[in-house]
């Protein structure tokens, strides 16, 4: 959706569902698992500004179990374009369904903020450098720096 009131801004929705099959390598997933995804998305693009967030909701159905695992996360990022540079800051958040056989034993919660800019030295290149932060629940926080070179053709 598009609305006309607001130019720049967008909205979207939407929802899948699968069937995951049994893991023989898994002794926690020995059967099929029901999913369920919900989502949601908030855009808005007005000349140099660009602010984003995304939402989902993720249903597990253990057949074997016959329990359920929810699962939700959502990120919100902003930046602001100058030239051909684009600092931007960004901001995760996963929680994990406890004990979700197709997650564990990485169903670990996490917080992660990034900061990073961006340089466009050509149309059809792009070249990014990010620092994060990850807090973690029950496990270390971790740092990192990332490079990145993206092409389109």
């Amino acid at each position: 959706i598009a609305p006309d009131f607001m130019p720049g801004l967008k909205i979207g929705v939407s929802s899948y569902a699968d069937k995951i099959p049994a893991n023989s390598s898994s002794a926690a997933r020995n059967g099929e698992i029901d999913e369920l995804i919900v989502a949601g998305h908030i855009v808005y693009f007005r000349d140099n500004l660009e602010l984003l967030t995304e939402a989902l909701h993720l249903n597990h159905d253990d057949e074997v179990s016959q329990k359920d695992y929810d699962t939700s996360g959502f990120y919100l990022q902003g930046a602001y374009q100058f030239g051909k540079w684009k600092p931007y800051y960004r901001f995760d958040f996963v929680d994990y369904g406890g004990g979700d056989p197709y997650y564990t034993p990485s169903d670990i919660d996490i917080s992660k903020h990034t900061l990073g800019i961006r340089w466009d030295p050509i149309t059809w290149n792009s070249i990014k450098l990010e620092y994060s932060y990850s807090e973690r629940n029950n496990a270390s926080d971790r740092h990192g720096v990332t490079v990145q070179s993206a092409f389109t053709f």
